[in-house]
């Protein structure tokens, strides 16, 4: 295992992970809280480094994928995950309850927008079009692509509702595919086409041929 590609295989089982420790710590209405948000905030941060470390893996084959989903990932984990985790925090924090924090948010409709009701989906939308890419460019097995699916599209019906038992199962679904992408990645051996022969990256190609 490469020293360079650890934190990047760590972080893909440590996002989804905290994600699910998160999940343990609700209160009141099934509400992000101190500590829950904390965990959220930190597993959105290693969420970004653990999406770093797949379009690392895929930027050989296909740079505009890996390049634009980064974007969206980045965009995702942040909003989707971060904000909602430092929300909860500071809700607790100032003694803020969760319908006096939407009714302030009514106030400023286009940060709530661009942070919130949009960046918030872009989170599982990202899980979702990774494991769309990924199951039709036959870069991992099936299952490892229909199990991130699954997990992208439960994401928010767990969420919205906010039914702990639900999101416990939904996060612990997500670590599975997580699981094997971390896997794959620490072994250095990328995501090239399943039954293609591995293409080295160009850097290395440009090498050779000097």
């Amino acid at each position: 295992m490469s020293g360079e590609r650890l934190p990047y295989a760590a972080c893909l089982v440590i996002g989804p992970a905290l994600f699910t420790a998160a999940d343990l710590f609700w209160v009141g209405e099934a509400e992000y809280g101190l500590v829950a948000g904390t965990l959220l905030v930190l597993g959105s941060v290693a969420w970004v480094v653990g999406f770093a470390g797949i379009a690392a893996a895929i930027r050989p084959y296909a740079p505009r994928v890996a390049g634009w989903g980064m974007l969206l990932a980045s965009y995702g984990a942040v909003c989707g995950g971060a904000a909602f985790g430092l929300q909860g925090v500071l809700n607790a924090i100032y003694g803020i309850s969760h319908d006096q924090a939407l009714a302030a948010l009514g106030d400023h409709p286009v940060a709530a927008n661009v942070i919130f009701w949009v960046g918030g989906p872009a989170f599982p939308i990202t899980l979702l079009l990774l494991a769309v890419y990924l199951l039709a460019s036959r870069r991992v097995p099936a299952w490892t692509g229909i199990l991130l699916a699954a997990g992208a599209v439960l994401f928010p019906v767990a969420r919205i509702p906010r039914i702990e038992l639900v999101a416990l199962a939904v996060d612990l679904l997500l670590l599975i595919p997580a699981l094997y992408l971390a896997t794959t990645i620490a072994r250095g051996d990328g995501l090239p086409r399943r039954g293609a022969r591995p293409v080295r990256p160009r850097v290395e190609q440009a090498q050779d041929a000097v």
